[in-house]
Formats: structure tokens, sequence, C-alpha cells
């Protein structure tokens, strides 16, 4: 049997996004490999509450200590707000498992948020559901994973079933992950128009999804424009944050279990060296290592503000006015029943980061604020139900 481990390094990237559903830039996930979901439990309400950053940030934990545990190589992943899924090579279950189990940990000693976590061998379901993987280039040194087919959808429902025989099992693994590269130092993301949502919409008729699909993104770009009129970040609404509450966030992810007066120490160089980078980009230095004066600019190319994993997610930033039309020709769509949508509109965007290096190895996982992603599949579950 050919060693399938490289499978999507080895994928041929497509660098145009409108391309996200064209069945020709997939390849079918290898039968031997495994479909990981994290989830946590109850995040609507607890974002109802006023843990929205809480919630995207263990979302953001999770795949960077998923990536951290797989090492060098890249494998496929979607953030989503809430959770993330992948895909990942039989070699990696024990990493990738001691991983899930220790950010489960985290999430529930420091923020008492559980984090359902599972795995489903793809082979189990590839006869009832079809899952293909594509690799979109967005910048130079940023691939994102796509994801037709609805093998993740089926994966994520075996998961959440009440004793599903798919959860990682706490006993068979060590709890063991490496947040190394986590950060949370932006502030929000203020819309550079008059607001940000978040958008998710799910084709129904799958006979003719990827010409469905065409015909809602062109909608979309006829509306609010192209990517650069659309983008929920620009670089004059970014600023590095200053918020004590804000490092603290990072460091009870990374620090959990050290004790009060190392997370003091740790607090203060964190605040430091927020200001010593927030020097560095306002004057635009180049040190050995990175040229400060472009990462604002490698920022957004490597931010994941639009993405498809079975359904196409977008943070966009438009007017008011925008937002209603849109929601007029969904809701036409709708009514047709060839789509269900969901849309959450707030003021800003907010991002997770994981930062390997400053220059170019860093990557931003992109949401709306108070909720975003969550809140609207809340609403997108709603119409499903009502089909």
């Amino acid at each position: 049997m050919t060693d399938t481990q490289s499978f999507f390094e080895h994928l041929a990237p497509f660098t145009d996004f409108q391309l996200f559903s064209d069945p020709s830039v997939y390849q079918s996930l290898p039968e031997d490999w495994l479909i990981v979901v994290a989830d946590i439990k109850g995040s609507t309400v607890a974002i109802e509450a006023g843990q929205y950053k809480d919630v995207n940030s263990i979302s953001g934990s999770v795949v960077v200590a998923v990536l951290n545990a797989i090492g060098h190589r890249s494998i496929p992943f979607v953030f989503g707000g809430d959770g993330a899924s992948f895909c990942i090579h039989p070699s990696d279950i024990q990493a990738v498992s001691e991983a899930l189990l220790g950010t489960k940990k985290m999430a529930q000693d420091a923020f008492s948020l559980h984090l359902r976590i599972g795995m489903v061998p793809f082979n189990l379901i590839s006869s009832q559901s079809v899952l293909k993987v594509a690799k979109y280039k967005s910048s130079e040194h940023n691939h994102q994973a796509m994801f037709l087919g609805g093998a993740l959808q089926l994966a994520e429902t075996l998961i959440k079933q009440p004793d599903s025989q798919y959860l990682i099992d706490e006993h068979a693994f060590a709890s063991k992950a490496d947040f190394s590269g986590f950060e949370c130092r932006w502030n929000e993301f203020k819309s550079p128009k008059q607001e940000t949502i978040a958008l998710m919409i799910q084709v129904l008729d799958t006979d003719n999804q990827q010409s469905h699909y065409q015909g809602i993104y062109q909608k979309i770009c006829e509306i609010y424009g192209g990517i650069h009129e659309y983008n929920p970040i620009s670089i004059d609404k970014m600023s590095l944050s200053l918020s004590i509450l804000k490092i603290l966030k990072e460091i009870k992810i990374k620090f959990n279990r050290i004790g009060f007066m190392k997370k003091i120490n740790i607090l203060a160089k964190s605040w430091t060296l927020i200001l010593i980078g927030k020097y560095l980009i306002a004057k635009k230095i180049t040190t050995d290592s990175t040229q400060w004066g472009e990462y604002k600019t490698r920022f957004i190319e490597n931010s994941d503000f639009q993405k498809f994993d079975e359904t196409l997610r977008m943070i966009i930033s438009g007017s008011k006015q925008q937002r209603l039309e849109l929601m007029k020709y969904l809701d036409l769509c709708h009514q047709q029943k060839l789509l269900v949508y969901g849309i959450h509109q707030t003021d800003a965007a907010i991002a997770t980061c994981m930062v390997i290096d400053y220059q170019h190895r860093h990557f931003h996982f992109i949401d709306a604020n108070n909720g975003g992603y969550a809140m609207a599949a809340k609403h997108l579950k709603l119409q499903l139900k009502q089909i």
C-alpha cells in the first residue's frame, strides 16, 4: 500500500478563492486517514453568557496543540470559532490524542468549558459520505484546507451522539499539549465599513452544488465588491493590545499549571514584548529575522477570513444596506430550498493567532466579535430544522 502520510503536502494548491467549489481542485481523502473533531459543548450558552472570547481562544488553542503535535508536516484542518476539525494520518493518532486531551484538561481547568473530542476512521463512513480536500494558497506562506462532501458533518454528528464510541478514551492516552506559538495580542479589528458579519451558507442541492456556490459567491462580490473591499481587517484598524486581561488569557492557556509569581513574571515580560512590538511595527524597523514594517500586511495575507468546509464561511466588512441586500437574496434562495444560511452582525473581527516566526510563518484564525460563527451557526441550524 502506498504511504499516504504526505497526502496534503503534495496537493497542488489553487490561488483563486472562487474555485472553492470546483471539484477539479479537490482530491479524495485517503481511506486510511481519520477525521478529528474538537467541539466546545454548550458553546452557544457560554457565548451568550459573555464567554465568546474564551470559546474562540480555546478553539485556536486546539489548532495550535494539534499542529505542534504533528510537527513539521502540514495537515488539513479548519477553525470553526467554537471548535476545529482535522484530518490526520493513522501514525499521528497517539500524538494528536495526547494533544487533544491536554487541551480538554486546560479548557476545563482554566475556563470551566467542556471540550468534546473524537476521531472517526474515514474508511468506516466513506461508503456513506464523500470527503475531498483542496489546498487554497491565500499568500506565499499560507495554505488553507478546503473540504468538499458531507463526511466532516457526518463525523461531527457521530462524535456528538450520547456515549459515542468515537470519543477519545481518556484512559488510553496521556494528557500532553504544547501551546507554543499561541498568541492573543491584538485588539478587535473595527470594521473598515459600518459593520462586520459572520456568514455561513450551506447549499442543499448537492446535485448542482458547484453552480449554486459559484452563483452565491458572485452575488456576494456583486454586493460587497472583491476580496479587498470586503476584507474585515484593514491596516489602519490594527493595533496591538496592552490589555492585562487579554495577556492573562494567553497565560492561562500556555502556562496554566505554574505558580502565581511565575505568571506575574510572564505577564510583565509579555507586556514589555508587546510594547517593543508596537515600536518595531510603528517605526517599520528591520531586524535580523523580521521586516516589521511588513508585518501587518502579512498578517492580513495569512488570515482565514474566508473558507469552505462543506459550508461557505466568511467574515465580511460592509454596510447595513449591503447586508440587507444579501439577506434578501439568501432568503429567496432559502424559500426555494436551495440553501440554509446564518448571519451574525457585529462591529468588529477578532483574531486568534499561531506564531512560529514573525517573518512569514504566522497564521491568524478570524472570527466576528460577540460570537461570530457560533451564533451564525445557531441561525443556520434553525433553518435546517424548519426544512
